[in-house]
């Protein structure tokens, strides 16, 4: 029989889930899947699957991951964009918000009398959209409903999900947490002329702090004051390929426990600040990875523990210095400053032989060969008792 003739039947063109039911059952030797494709090809898609592809264009799919889309709150008389460069994931798992939308609801589409009644007052309850140059996602907290626009005609279509526990507002306002969450990335920057590495985490960290008083109320409540205690650089990498390093930094917070929480994750807020003009705030902060891109010092991220800086050699941030020769090793402690020259570079190198040690101190200029020499020194006062250490003696 015609394959063709199948899809004229009105019954199976309003059903083509029947349709693709029924290839799924069907077992054909040689180039069925092609076969089924091309039968269900001819099938229009439904509204549902075309939400699902404006989706997928949107968020990405997995086999396309996508080039960024933006995001938009509005609530409470204020509007927050954010530029989202990348994937996101919700909970730890492996799907995006485009596969969550096809996965976690049905769809139902809306009668035009139930769209006249929907209440889309931004000043009622937030809005929340995401968009691209193809489509636009609006969802609007009090209705729980989502309108698909597509750019290019202004067509509206209006769906409302069901099947899922979660408010699909709820849903859209994870990656806005998200987003928020991230704006340091983004925002944080310094101009590359300043070439003082202290100078530049400074600037870095009072930005930082201005973003932490200027939380939107949806996603948390900002500090009621705070004061920037210390910016210390404890790790840097002066190489010309990419200039980077590791701060520290201290803030002094006055909170309650309306908003303490927030700042409860990760290594947690201690005790109060005992006594002086920030008696009774709290002690927060963390370690700040920033680096030099497009002529900008740019935040790469806050750690609670364990940062470094990245090294060449093929490195990077992993840091495998057993993989260095002695001379990589040399050439490393001259490009930098803090942890990883004191302890990391001097500790693999006093695992080489003594007669490898000797050959690259005896080829550095005078003022360098004593400079390393007393690194070497200091560093087996500190590590000695646990760790090789460099003989001197063998060394002068």
């Amino acid at each position: 029989y015609d394959p063709g003739s199948i899809t004229d039947t009105p019954e199976v063109r309003d059903e083509p889930r029947l349709l693709e039911a029924m290839m799924e059952s069907f077992t054909l030797p040689g180039g069925s899947d092609r076969l089924r494709r091309s039968w269900l090809h001819t099938i229009p898609p439904t509204l549902e699957e075309r939400m699902w592809e404006a989706a997928d264009r949107i968020f990405g799919a997995y086999d396309a991951p996508g080039t960024g889309y933006f995001l938009a709150v509005e609530a409470e008389g204020e509007r927050r964009e954010y530029a989202v460069d990348r994937e996101y994931v919700r909970r730890g798992d492996t799907l995006s918000t485009g596969n969550w939308l096809q996965k976690a609801y049905f769809w139902t589409p809306l009668t035009e009398e139930e769209v006249a009644a929907l209440d889309r007052d931004p000043g009622h309850g937030p809005v929340l959209t995401a968009w691209n140059e193809t489509d636009r996602f609006t969802v609007y907290a009090l209705s729980d409903v989502l309108c698909w626009t597509e750019l290019q005609d202004g067509a509206e279509h209006w769906l409302r999900p069901s099947g899922n526990a979660e408010s699909l507002y709820a849903f859209f306002l994870a990656d806005a947490r998200r987003a928020e969450m991230e704006r340091p990335l983004s925002e944080i920057s310094v101009p590359g002329t300043v070439t003082d590495y202290d100078a530049a985490a400074r600037r870095m960290a009072e930005q930082y702090g201005a973003i932490l008083m200027d939380f939107p109320a949806w996603y948390w409540t900002s500090p009621y004051d705070l004061a920037l205690l210390s910016v210390e650089v404890f790790d840097a990498y002066y190489g010309e390929d990419y200039p980077n390093f590791c701060f520290t930094m201290i803030f002094a917070l006055k909170l309650d426990e309306g908003n303490r929480d927030y700042f409860e994750a990760g290594a947690g807020l201690g005790d109060p600040i005992p006594e002086g003009p920030y008696a009774g705030w709290y002690r927060w902060g963390g370690e700040v990875v920033a680096a030099l891109e497009d002529g900008l010092w740019r935040f790469k991220g806050l750690n609670t523990g364990g940062s470094c800086v990245w090294l060449p050699y093929g490195l990077g941030w992993a840091a495998r210095y057993e993989q260095l020769t002695a001379e990589q090793l040399v050439s490393l402690y001259f490009l930098t400053r803090g942890r990883t020259r004191d302890w990391n570079l001097l500790n693999y190198l006093a695992q080489k032989p003594v007669e490898e040690v000797r050959g690259e101190l005896e080829g550095l200029p005078e003022d360098r060969r004593q400079a390393l020499l007393e690194g070497m020194e200091v560093y087996n006062e500190t590590y000695g008792e646990w760790y090789d250490t460099f003989d001197l003696e063998a060394l002068r």
